[in-house]
């Protein structure tokens, strides 16, 4: 079959090698533009959803945990990638909990809430510089499910959309492979 336009002729033999020849790139383009998506994906988690008291957080290990994974493999016509959180307290952050949760034996230190020396009651707690050890015990815990991950998801999926259909258009009609700077 032979097609002519504006004193273009091709033929089916041409658009087939031209589609092959295509394919690389455009696999290597959506694999650059997952990898783009999954690392925006956590910035988007760290710097709008979980950033402030959202968690009550003290050390900031939950924030530092989320992460995108080292790998993105292909599947099936496509790519993928993950990102999130190794912790089993994020994840309960995530989708919710509620039950028996065991507490080690720890050392808790002493305070006093009366003056030593009137009884009368002080404004703010003093340590007293001892400490008592507290045995292990369990405790039911309720912890709300807050989704961060999954509504990064949702608010994200028209910029995912158009980040890999962009790096198809620029892996077919500028013939090379998309980057991530072309990508934004």
């Amino acid at each position: 079959m032979r097609i002519r336009t504006k004193g273009f002729e091709y033929d089916d033999e041409k658009v087939r090698k031209a589609i092959e020849r295509a394919v690389p790139r455009i696999h290597k383009s959506l694999l650059v533009s997952v990898q783009v998506t999954v690392l925006r994906m956590v910035r988007w988690v760290v710097t709008r959803k979980l950033l402030g008291q959202y968690l009550n957080r003290v050390t900031g290990t939950g924030i530092r945990s989320v992460t995108a994974s080292p790998d993105w493999w292909p599947i099936d016509a496509g790519a993928a990638g993950r990102f999130g959180s190794n912790l089993d307290y994020m994840r309960a952050h995530e989708q919710g909990f509620s039950g028996t949760v065991a507490v080690r034996e720890h050392e808790r230190r002493l305070f006093r809430y009366r003056s030593a020396r009137t009884g009368a009651r002080l404004k703010r707690r003093k340590a007293t510089g001892g400490m008592a050890t507290v045995s292990a015990h369990s405790r039911n815990v309720t912890i709300r499910a807050r989704h961060f991950f999954r509504d990064t998801l949702d608010e994200n999926r028209t910029s995912f959309e158009l980040r890999l259909r962009k790096a198809i258009l620029i892996a077919v009609r500028l013939g090379r492979v998309a980057t991530a700077g072309d990508l934004g």
